[in-house]
């Protein structure tokens, strides 16, 4: 005879505890994650900036207070500050308590083009002078060369701001006698007290030594600093 099989039920036992705490992690994730998503820009902070202000690197950038986290393109503000031309590079932080760091390095303002009314930066870009920069010299007459106007502007760039800013005028000046052209890279620059300088693009540097000249020399004369030599010439006015 044939043992009957039994049939066992199996209870299903349900683990409530998992359930619940698989619920709450849930209900945590969505609240974590809405919270994120409605985060705002709550602070905006510029380093290193040095010829404009924080508020005008901000308008530049595009970037505005309470602007949810989410969408703030760092990639769009890189772009939007480089091509704007004030800006060589810039890299952008954003934090989860809703401060965003702009950190940049401008390209340094050098003169002033009379002809086109625009501020020469170092990058050879130009911007519009609408007053972010003050006591800037004044190119007053045109370049012929292109090339040596790429060095004036390559130059100046290894200028101090402070010499820089005792320019009151640049006039394209080139060393030419009898038709014939000595020397096409040189300029005269007229100083804020009083002072001319003959300086050349190769020997521009020399700048960098002028307050140390002037305490020596005074004002209202002409000092040539074109020559190769380490000397100066210094010619007193009448």
């Amino acid at each position: 005879m044939e043992k009957e099989k039994k049939k066992v039920k199996r209870k299903l036992r349900i683990n409530y505890k998992g359930i619940l705490f698989l619920i709450i992690l849930l209900v945590v994730l969505f609240f974590a994650i809405k919270g994120i998503l409605n985060m705002r820009v709550k602070n905006i902070v510029v380093e290193n900036a040095k010829y404009l202000t924080d508020n005008e690197i901000i308008d530049l950038s595009g970037i505005s207070n309470y602007s949810k986290i989410i969408s703030v393109d760092i990639l769009k503000i890189k772009d939007n500050l480089i091509k704007t031309g004030y800006v060589e590079e810039a890299n952008i932080k954003l934090s989860l308590s809703g401060k965003v760091t702009i950190s940049v390095k401008e390209s340094k303002p050098l003169f002033v083009n009379m002809i086109t009314g625009n501020v020469v930066l170092a990058n050879s870009k130009e911007v519009k002078n609408s007053n972010k920069y003050i006591g800037l010299p004044t190119l007053i007459n045109y370049v012929t060369e292109d090339g040596v106007y790429k060095e004036l502007i390559k130059g100046l760039n290894k200028i101090d701001d402070e010499i820089i800013r005792s320019i009151s005028e640049i006039e394209y000046n080139p060393d030419i006698k009898n038709e014939v052209v000595y020397d096409e890279y040189r300029f005269l620059l007229r100083m804020n007290d009083g002072n001319d300088v003959y300086i050349n693009t190769p020997n521009i540097r020399k700048l960098n030594e002028y307050l140390k000249i002037y305490e020596k020399i005074g004002n209202n004369g002409t000092l040539y600093l074109d020559s190769n030599s380490s000397n100066y010439i210094y010619e007193k006015g009448k």
